[in-house]
C-alpha cells in the first residue's frame, strides 16, 4: 500500500542534507550562482532594463532556496 520513502531532489531527510552539505557539486553551483548574481547586479547599476532585473530576480530566489536547502 505504501511505497518505500525514495530520496529525490526535495528529500529533507538528515542523510540527504548531510550530503548536500558535503556535495563539492552543489555548492559549488550555488558559488557560481552568487557570481552570476554579482555580475547581473552590476550590470543592472549601468543598464538598467526590465528583463535584467527579472532574471536578477529569479537567481536571487534561486539562491536562497538553494541556501536554505542547504542549511534546513
Amino acid at each position: 500500500m505504501f511505497k518505500g520513502r525514495r530520496h529525490g531532489f526535495f528529500c529533507m531527510c538528515d542523510v540527504c542534507k548531510a550530503k548536500r552539505r558535503a556535495s563539492l557539486l552543489y555548492s559549488a553551483c550555488l558559488i557560481g550562482l552568487v557570481i552570476v548574481i554579482f555580475y547581473q547586479s552590476l550590470l543592472l547599476i549601468f543598464v538598467t532594463t526590465k528583463i535584467n532585473a527579472i532574471i536578477l530576480f529569479v537567481e536571487l530566489v534561486c539562491l536562497v532556496i538553494g541556501a536554505i536547502r542547504m542549511i534546513l
